[in-house]
């Protein structure tokens, strides 16, 4: 030993890591919400979608409640006469999301 190896230069015992920020780990919603959820949007879909501003519907986490679902509606945020959004559809709460223009593939 002594002689200046790799090991000896290097402390190869500690490791190296990338700095990641703390992000909070947010609940998973419960299958049965999911799945109430997507069948209530799917009885909706259609009369949502004929709405000239709305781009896109689906379903997601509550921000008033991180473990109950949602229904996401997209709304393009440079459309005139949006017209009124429900609150709630069928129980479930509605989150309104504003968005530039957008194109599914």
């Amino acid at each position: 030993t002594g002689g200046g190896g790799f090991a000896e230069v290097f402390d190869t015992s500690s490791e190296v890591r990338p700095f990641l920020p703390e992000v909070a780990q947010m609940p998973e919603l419960p299958e049965q919400a999911v799945e109430h959820a997507s069948q209530v949007l799917e009885r909706h879909r259609a009369e949502l979608m004929s709405r000239p501003a709305i781009m896109g519907v689906g379903v997601g986490r509550s921000d008033a409640n991180d473990t109950e679902a949602a229904i996401i509606i997209y709304v393009d945020k440079t459309a005139r006469g949006r017209g009124q959004l429900p609150q709630n559809i069928d129980g479930l709460r509605v989150q309104v999301v504003e968005t530039d223009p957008f194109v599914a593939f």
